[in-house]
């Protein structure tokens, strides 16, 4: 059953599924830089604003400052997928997988 999928800890410690951190980033630094082909002087000035960027994260994080809002549709998305998964006790593997497979694409 879900003990088997390789995000159940994660969805049980409540850890994001994604990595979606990291799809930004990519995201962002392909926007910032705006080209395919760069000099070794501009990575290094994005990594050096990069690098500040995350510091200033930190620091939020380490205030204790709250996160930053995420688009309600996520939010509901995610909620969605929870409740499937708190309730896989009471479903058979196939609804517990067709509940999953539902609300992801929605």
């Amino acid at each position: 059953m879900p003990e088997l999928w390789s995000i159940s800890d994660l969805v049980e410690l409540g850890y994001p599924r994604t990595q979606n951190v990291v799809e930004g980033w990519h995201n962002r630094r392909s926007n910032l830089i705006g080209k395919a082909h760069v000099g070794v002087y501009t990575i290094i000035q994005e990594m050096r604003k990069e690098q500040q960027q995350t510091e200033l994260q930190i620091e939020n994080i380490n205030r204790g400052a709250p996160r930053p809002s995420q688009r309600n549709q996520y939010v509901n998305r995610e909620n969605r997928i929870l409740t499937v998964f708190n309730n896989r006790d009471s479903s058979t593997l196939i609804d517990f997988l067709r509940g999953i497979v539902h609300n992801i694409s929605l």
